[in-house]
């Protein structure tokens, strides 16, 4: 009884082991093969160029709203400024008494 333990034990040791290697070298596969499908769509002249047009399309969508806030923003910039250089001058007055 001892001795068929200790044998399927032996067997399923090896077994993980094939296993293991088997899972290991088809992980490195997978990784090789998606590296390299990325850096082929990557490198890809017609993707770049499509990339290229949908940024240029979603910047001349933005740009009529950028101008449109830029008013309100600019205000807004000049207060924060203002608040934060007050507060500048008052730490430095109690930071010298």
């Amino acid at each position: 009884m001892k001795l068929s333990i200790i044998a399927a034990v032996v067997v399923l040791a090896l077994a993980h082991g094939t296993f293991a290697d088997e899972l290991d070298d088809l992980l490195k596969d997978v990784h090789a093969k998606m590296s390299k499908d990325f850096s082929d769509i990557i490198n890809n002249p017609e993707v770049k160029s499509q990339a290229q047009l949908f940024l240029d399309e979603k910047r001349g969508q933005l740009e009529p709203a950028v101008e449109q806030i830029q008013p309100h923003v600019d205000p807004f910039i000049e207060k924060v400024q203002s608040f934060f250089d007050r507060l500048r001058e008052e730490l430095a007055k109690t930071s010298n008494k």
